[in-house]
């Protein structure tokens, strides 16, 4: 989780354990959802959520789900378990039917993100066997990658492509077009992950780089696709507005403006803190972030608000003091000089 976040990619944890799974508290193949939101919020899971809530996405489980009601209805359960368990990081939900089916999202995902109270929810459908680009013609079990594209763009929904193959998978897989799948994605700016930087050695059409084991130094470690792909990606990523500073809805405070912190830069180890006029006993908990956001030690306030914190362990570079309040959040920027 740190190696993604330090390398300013935003990761997806998600269970398999139920893909294509139909019932929430019981299922005939044992692939019920409760079993996957049950182990979300177990202690060590929610603490891990918390520590990363800015930057992870939670894919409560992959390919879960009917292609009718119970699809929404079971999401519900997960939605009101995970944030009751005090999970509050953006949760990501595949369409029914194996992840393929539109119908679970055009029908139902609005009433899914109404129904969180974080309103923070974002959607994947998956392109396999049920799906055709237009330059052939599609049976009258499939659907075109085009038509359902624009149709999720003009209902607003917030829907990435969280799986697509190229062509050559065995079984019709992957009849379709990808090259128009990724440029259909970019015209309507949504996002799109190919399935996978390494699925399996005799799995070609599913990888982007040729050898697992050797990894990607230069474009001929990459499959004849993964180069298009990894081409996209030089061409069209940005950075995402997790990692920076003032994206976080915390405004940056002027040093003297409310409270001052000195030495800064600090260079021996102890940070003084003059409060000022903050409204101190509001103040819950102090964290300090370094330059990627990600909290590098937290300090709990419970009856005297500490006037000195003693920061010896933390490495040389920039970071931000975070106040955390009942009147809202602030950071100021402090340089660590140990």
């Amino acid at each position: 989780m740190k190696a993604s976040v330090d390398n300013k990619l935003i990761p997806i944890l998600e269970f398999h354990d139920v893909t294509c799974g139909n019932g929430y508290d019981d299922d005939k193949d044992g692939k019920n959802l409760k079993k996957c939101v049950d182990y979300w919020c177990t202690p060590n899971l929610v603490s891990l959520c918390n520590e990363y809530e800015k930057y992870l996405i939670v894919n409560v489980a992959n390919e879960w789900g009917p292609t009718n009601s119970g699809w929404r209805d079971g999401y519900k359960k997960a939605i009101t378990a995970m944030r009751a368990a005090g999970i509050k990081n953006t949760i990501l939900i595949d369409a029914g039917g194996c992840g393929q089916n539109p119908a679970t999202l055009i029908n139902y995902a609005q009433e899914l993100l109404d129904f969180d109270p974080e309103k923070n929810i974002l959607f994947a459908i998956h392109f396999y066997g049920v799906w055709m680009t237009k330059e052939k013609s599609k049976a009258s079990w499939q659907f075109y990658v085009e038509d359902y594209l624009q149709m999720f763009k003009t209902k607003k929904l917030p829907v990435i492509v969280g799986e697509f193959g190229w062509t050559g998978a065995p079984d019709n897989f992957t009849l379709y077009d990808p090259k128009k799948i990724i440029s259909e994605c970019n015209q309507h700016g949504i996002g799109w992950l190919f399935w996978a930087w390494n699925s399996q050695t005799d799995e070609t059409y599913y990888n982007i780089v040729a050898n697992y084991t050797k990894g990607f130094s230069t474009d001929n470690d990459l499959t004849e696709h993964g180069k298009y792909i990894v081409n996209q990606f030089r061409e069209n990523a940005k950075e995402a507005k997790s990692f920076t500073i003032t994206s976080s809805g915390n405004p940056e405070l002027e040093v003297g403006q409310t409270f001052l912190l000195y030495p800064n830069p600090l260079n021996l180890g102890t940070l003084n803190i003059d409060y000022r006029n903050t409204g101190k006993e509001k103040i819950s908990q102090i964290r300090i972030n370094n330059s990627h956001g990600c909290m590098v030690k937290k300090i709990e306030i419970n009856d005297e608000m500490p006037y000195q914190l003693q920061l010896h362990d933390i490495p040389s570079g920039a970071y931000f003091v975070q106040f955390i309040s009942d009147a809202g959040n602030f950071s100021s920027k402090l340089i660590i000089m140990n």
